[in-house]
C-alpha cells in the first residue's frame, strides 16, 4: 500500500478522471493531472467488467502499487495520476508491466 499522503482521495479520484490527460497502452490507461502539493498522488483501478474475481483484481492492484513504491522517487511533484489496469495486464510478466507504467509516465512527461 501507499502512504496516506501518496493516494488519490475520492474527490481528486473523480477531477483526474474527468479533466485529466490521458495516455493509453495495451494493458494501461493513464489519466494524469497538475496539482498544487508537495509529492505525486496515486490511485489505481481494475474494473469488474475486465475481471471478475476480486482476487485477481487485487493481485493486479498489489503488483502496480509495488511498482509505483519503485519509481515514486523519480516522479515529480505537483503529479495526481490515476491507473486503469486492463484484462491483459494479468498475463504479462511483472517486467512488462513495469515497463509499460515506466513508458506511460515518460509519455507524460513526468519521469
Amino acid at each position: 500500500m501507499l502512504n496516506k499522503k501518496n493516494k488519490v482521495n475520492k474527490a481528486l479520484f473523480g477531477i483526474v478522471i474527468k479533466k485529466g490527460f490521458g495516455y493509453f497502452s495495451q494493458n494501461i490507461s493513464l489519466k494524469v493531472i497538475k496539482t498544487a502539493g508537495a509529492g505525486a498522488k496515486f490511485g489505481v483501478s481494475v474494473s469488474k467488467r475486465e475481471l471478475k474475481t476480486a482476487v485477481k483484481r487485487n493481485l493486479l492492484k498489489r503488483r502496480a502499487l509495488s511498482i509505483l513504491r519503485k519509481i515514486e522517487p523519480k516522479i515529480g511533484a505537483g503529479l495526481s495520476c490515476v491507473l486503469f489496469l486492463k484484462k491483459g495486464a494479468l498475463d504479462i510478466p511483472y517486467q512488462k508491466l513495469q515497463d509499460e507504467m515506466v513508458f506511460l509516465l515518460k509519455k507524460a512527461n513526468r519521469l
